[in-house]
Parts: C-alpha cells; structure tokens; sequence
C-alpha cells in the first residue's frame, strides 16, 4: 500500500520518546545541540561566571572556553545593561549591547537572555545568545554615506534625460 505524504509513520516519535530512548545522557543531549548551534550560546550562573561557552562563542571572541569558563561574563565586555538584574527578576532581555573580544575589539552585539528556571520556576542560571551586528552596522554606515552623496531629492541623471521625439 502506497502512503501520502502526509500520513504519520506508523510509529510516531514524540519529543519525549526521543529524549527517554536516547542512549547518551540528557546533558550529553544539550551540550551536543548548544556546541553545534551557530550562533554565541553562554550560560552563566546568577553572580555572571560563565559555565558553558559554545564553539561559535570562541570564533567570535577569540578566546577558548578554558580561558573564560568560572570568570566573569564582564570578560565579554558585557557591563550595560544590568542583563543579570533583568535574570535574577526572572525576566528576559532582548537587545543590542557592546562586546569584547580578546584582543580588545569591540562590536555591536544583539543579544537574548532568558532565565534557566528551576522546579519551582525560579531563575538559577541565565543562558545567552548573541548575534555580532558588525557586517550590518558597516552596511548601514555605507547606506548612510551613500545617502550623503546621492540624496533622493536630487533626480537621478536617467529621469533628467528628455527625448525629443520630433527631431527624430
């Protein structure tokens, strides 16, 4: 018998079947999806020392996770806002802050910060995600230089051309 596409397979596999039937351990799991997502994942605990520092944040700091893991996540650059005050009121922040990297760059970041919760749902550790804005600053940096030169009130040379049919 030929399935459509859009029957189920016979033996559905739900999130929590996944996670029960998986021989590696629950950290494993986590560990193995936060190193290989590509974007900067840290977690901290609530007085802000790093405990998990992911492939991409070493590509985009410049520093491997040994040399940053249990300091302070102030070694980032991160001081403003108070990211940390937004985690322990159980609250996420979402939004642009200023990075550092090891050698001392500083760049644009976009950053979202949720609580990791408890049983009782109360926050014990902040995990982060942080995109380097610098490729789009640079490009609306140009954006604006090029609005300097060429501003849009002043008609481009094609629309100032006037054909004169008649002496054709």
């Amino acid at each position: 018998m030929k399935r459509k596409p859009d029957d189920l397979a016979p033996e559905t596999i739900n999130w929590d079947r996944l996670i029960l039937g998986m021989k590696k351990t629950t950290r494993d799991f986590i560990e193995n999806v936060l190193e290989n997502i590509i974007e900067s994942i840290v977690i901290t605990n609530l007085d802000g020392y790093l405990v998990f520092f992911n492939k991409y944040s070493e590509e985009m700091f410049g520093y491997q996770a040994r040399e940053v893991l249990n300091r302070h996540i102030v070694i980032l650059g991160a001081r403003d806002p108070d990211v940390l005050g937004h985690i322990k009121r159980n609250e996420t922040f979402n939004g642009e802050i200023t990075l550092r990297t090891k050698h001392g760059r500083t760049f644009s970041a976009h950053v979202r910060c949720v609580p990791l919760r408890d049983e009782q749902d109360r926050p014990i550790a902040m995990v982060g995600v942080a995109r380097d804005l610098t490729r789009e600053k640079e490009k609306e940096q140009i954006d604006r230089e090029d609005r300097l030169w060429w501003p849009t009130a002043r008609p481009s040379p094609a629309r100032s051309l006037k054909v004169n049919s008649s002496a054709m």
